[in-house]
């Protein structure tokens, strides 16, 4: 295959000449280098002369579009919370947002109040003596949202999806996947060298010893380690059938040994009509029941400590955690300044109070004109998908009806919910910053249980994704799509720009989404969400062949140095943003039938639509965390979201004039054909 020299061409750099602004409408042409043949290095020839101006402040991991539209969310937020913090009387619920943005905003209190906000649970901590302790303090971090050892939730039954059952998962893994702890090469061995120095320091905050903290940082991460080395990692975690082990309650105990009582935990919860779980990774629960009783009890502590204290200490203030927090990049409040400290607090307050920021943000900030052109671009998506569906030769006349079935099981959710949480219950009136996060990480910790044994409801958004939030999803539990509002305005969406720059940028989200459905984890839920094989045995084989083209081509790009891009972990996001984009650009043609073409600014609408989709994933990364981002991220680098989408496509091809050979181009032989 050709790919492995076409990765080589793609980063020949490109000279670059002008400075760059912010476009208004449409495609930005200051952000091009069109010293850059686009057929030869596309992402360059649409953000060139951004990449080469962009500065990555000391602040930041990342700047680009999803930074661009974050900050345009935080302006949006701190100008709605500083209005409601300067109110002379605010009532409801706007009193407590205003309340918890005031109580972070107040540095001076929180840098006064240093680390005594922590004492109480770390005395608490210090206390436990005996393995039924350790579990009522897991219980009770666990209901702050502080996830040490595993993590339980509440979530659709996979193969019975309108009915949520307990379901619980690894967590509290300081470096994430499994991957880090293991991996040999030398940034992985450094990070795991500046982790455990950060425990270290952590636990001497919670107020041990620097000797004894070094002693308890080396036997935290060593169980850290052995509970990692026993995760299915990202990869093969990826699979749903490979995290689907429902159990009895009853047997789950059976199960327990050397104290540790689950029937006692969930009662802890406040789930003790719990009956069935989901465990995800049994032989990691094995693992974790086994320390239980071989690790001594000092190091289990430790470890509790770690996490409540790392969880912690952003949000407070003193000496000794500016210290920590300087030294490993994690926010410090003597260093930052008013506007930092604005968007951290905004932040806070849509993490901890979100459905209640959201319905402010919603009223203030999405017009309805703006959802009714989106519900248009998705009805256009859907219809286009249909015919694929209908079209494709290589599905089989009974795995067609299905799909087409659970195409038309779709649920679209743009902008807000039609139904709203209730959020009158949360409590936002202590004399500590921390102590609201814990008091409202606590209420969003019951409302989430609460759905446990429940039907599920169309109107479940996840957790943590509000109006305000810049994402989307599609939730393969429920075939649903949400598009939250905080995602659709410039650089994603603008109703004032053109049809090709909105199905470019936007609509390539759209067709991501619903590709979701069809993706080698979609593919395995059927028209009702369940977890089912539809799929007929030569469907499956087709299916794997076609998308194996994806992993090998993914595989062969570099992201830097010789870090190659891993194609079997992020096949799912790469299989959507494929599909994705080509659907989108379907839509497009469909939209334009009839109709005049117009060239704007010497460019066609074909070209215009690739030029937005390339600028919507514009990005300048630090090469610690473009490392991060390939070894734990389910999403390619966004220079490669463009690249490997695009060479997948004749329509590319014949817009820009490219030719056989050219690197933006594969074969048909190369080319990942699904959908």
């Amino acid at each position: 295959m050709r790919i492995a020299v076409r990765a080589v061409l793609f980063f020949l750099v490109c000279l670059t000449r002008i400075g760059f602004a912010q476009a208004v409408h449409g495609i930005g042409r200051a952000y091009m280098d069109t010293t850059c043949a686009p057929c030869q290095d596309f992402y360059s020839y649409a953000n060139g002369d951004w990449i080469a101006h962009a500065r990555l402040p000391d602040s930041h991991s990342e700047v680009g579009t999803l930074d661009d539209l974050a900050m345009k969310r935080a302006t949006t937020l701190a100008r709605i919370l500083d209005s409601l913090r300067s109110a002379p009387t605010v009532k409801g619920p706007e009193a407590k947002v205003a309340k918890f943005y005031s109580d972070c905003m107040d540095v001076s209190t929180i840098e006064a109040q240093g680390t005594a906000p922590i004492q109480p649970e770390l005395k608490r901590i210090r206390e436990v003596r005996s393995l039924a302790d350790l579990e009522a303090e897991v219980a009770r971090l666990h209901r702050m949202q502080i996830a040490p050892f595993f993590m339980l939730q509440a979530l659709p039954d996979a193969k019975d999806s309108r009915h949520i059952i307990a379901d619980i998962s690894p967590a509290g893994l300081g470096l994430g996947d499994k991957a880090a702890y293991l991996g040999t090469d030398s940034e992985s061995v450094a990070s795991r060298h500046r982790y455990e120095k950060e425990i270290a320091l952590t636990l001497q905050v919670a107020g041990e010893s620097p000797t004894t903290a070094q002693m308890l940082a080396e036997k935290v991460m060593a169980l850290e380690t052995r509970l990692a080395t026993a995760t299915l990692g990202m990869e093969m975690g990826r699979d749903p059938a490979a995290v689907y082990h429902k159990v009895s309650l009853l047997s789950l105990g059976n199960s327990s040994s050397g104290g540790w009582s689950w029937a006692e935990y969930f009662r802890d919860m406040g789930q003790a009509g719990v009956t069935a779980v989901n465990v995800q990774e049994p032989h990691y629960l094995e693992i974790f029941e086994a320390a239980l009783t071989d690790v001594p009890l000092p190091e289990l502590k430790a470890y509790l400590t770690t996490r409540y204290a790392r969880n912690a200490t952003p949000r407070l203030g003193g000496g000794p955690i500016d210290s920590l927090l300087s030294e490993f990049g994690r926010g410090n409040l003597a260093k930052q300044s008013t506007a930092d400290r604005s968007r951290y607090c905004v932040d806070e307050t849509e993490s901890h109070l979100g459905w209640i920021v959201g319905r402010i943000y919603a009223a203030t900030a999405f017009t309805p004109s703006t959802r009714a052109k989106a519900e248009g671009m998705v009805r256009n998506i859907r219809g286009v998908l249909r015919d694929e569906l209908k079209n494709v030769a290589w599905l089989s006349t009974d795995s067609r009806a299905e799909a087409l079935r659970k195409l038309d099981s779709f649920v679209v959710e743009i902008g807000y919910p039609n139904k709203w949480p209730d959020y009158s219950g949360v409590e936002v009136r202590s004399a500590s910053f921390w102590d609201n996060v814990v008091a409202a990480n606590e209420y969003q910790t019951s409302l989430e249980l609460a759905r446990i044994g429940h039907a599920q409801q169309l109107d479940d958004w996840w957790p943590g994704y509000w109006p305000e939030t810049a994402d989307a999803y599609f939730n393969e539990n429920l075939n649903e799509i949400v598009m939250a509002a905080g995602y659709m305005q410039p650089p994603f969406f603008d109703p004032a720009a053109d049809d090709a720059f909105n199905y470019g940028a936007f609509g390539a989200v759209i067709g991501h989404e619903m590709t979701h459905a069809f993706d080698d984890r979609g593919r395995k839920f059927d028209s009702g969400a369940n977890l089912r094989e539809w799929w007929s045995a030569a469907d499956k084989t087709a299916f794997e062949e076609r998308s194996s083209r994806a992993i090998a081509q993914y595989d062969q790009y570099i992201a830097i140095d010789t870090l190659h891009l891993n194609g079997r972990q992020t096949l799912s996001e790469n299989l959507a943003d494929i599909g994705g984009l080509k659907l989108a650009y379907a839509a497009l043609e469909r939209s334009l039938a009839g109709k005049q073409r117009v060239a704007l600014n010497g460019y066609t609408p074909e070209q215009r639509f690739f030029i937005a989709y390339a600028q919507s994933r514009r990005a300048l990364d630090g090469s610690d965390y473009l490392r991060d981002k390939v070894m734990m991220n389910v999403h390619s680098p966004e220079k490669w979201r463009v690249v490997g989408p695009i060479v997948n496509m004749p329509e590319f091809a014949k817009a820009f004039r490219c030719v056989a050979g050219d690197p933006m181009t594969l074969s048909d032989a190369e080319r990942v054909q699904l959908w």
